[in-house]
């Protein structure tokens, strides 16, 4: 039953859709963001941080998922951290009211996204598909569309996001508060990994 309702987009909650973006952030985005930008193969890490603690107080103070995508010079040493956040909605929670959701978030990372499930009234072609991604055009918000849960390759990006000018250091302190101890230890290895590496070139 729930393989119908997760083709339909009739049942779900938007809870149900974070193990699916962050399977597609982990499995698809590095070779897409490596294609767009003509980089070597980034390194990804991802976290389902909606239940993370936040702000103490105000409304959109919490991003659904984050990720941070590390990307490096193969010639010159180098290596580039970008924090990526993403705001989550089903098909019948879309409106527009959702892309100033994930907009809010930009103060917090350097790219903002909406990913939401497109089916049933936010499918394809529809008028609430239409607005959404048009609105997300015009503030600097991505777009990843997922039509299946369970197949991360139907998982799309068709609005890239624009940089949100964020500083590092406020990046930096989301990742710290908001990421799990254990990834952040991931993080910590690899960084000093590259560095080792760059030290040792």
């Amino acid at each position: 039953m729930l393989m119908k309702w997760a083709c339909r987009g009739t049942a779900l909650r938007e809870s149900e859709l974070y193990e699916p973006a962050k399977r597609f952030i982990l499995q698809r985005a590095g070779a897409l963001f490596a294609e767009r930008n003509s980089w070597n193969m980034p390194t990804v890490f991802c976290e389902i941080v909606a239940n993370q603690p936040g702000e103490a107080s105000g409304i959109w103070s919490k991003p659904d998922l984050a990720f941070v995508i590390y990307s490096s010079g193969e010639y010159i040493p180098f290596v580039k951290g970008e924090l990526h956040t993403i705001e989550v909605k089903t098909d019948t929670n879309l409106n527009i009211q959702s892309v100033y959701e994930a907009k809010s978030h930009a103060r917090f990372g350097h790219f903002a996204w909406l990913l939401f499930f497109a089916a049933g009234q936010a499918s394809d072609g529809t008028e609430v598909h239409r607005g959404v991604v048009e609105c997300c055009r015009s503030n600097g918000v991505g777009v990843m569309v997922m039509t299946d849960i369970y197949d991360a390759s139907l998982c799309k990006i068709i609005h890239w996001a624009e940089s949100t000018g964020t500083h590092d250091t406020k990046a930096d302190a989301f990742i710290r508060q908001r990421f799990p101890n254990a990834t952040l230890h991931n993080l910590r290895k690899f960084l000093s990994g590259r560095r080792d590496d760059m030290t040792n070139a």
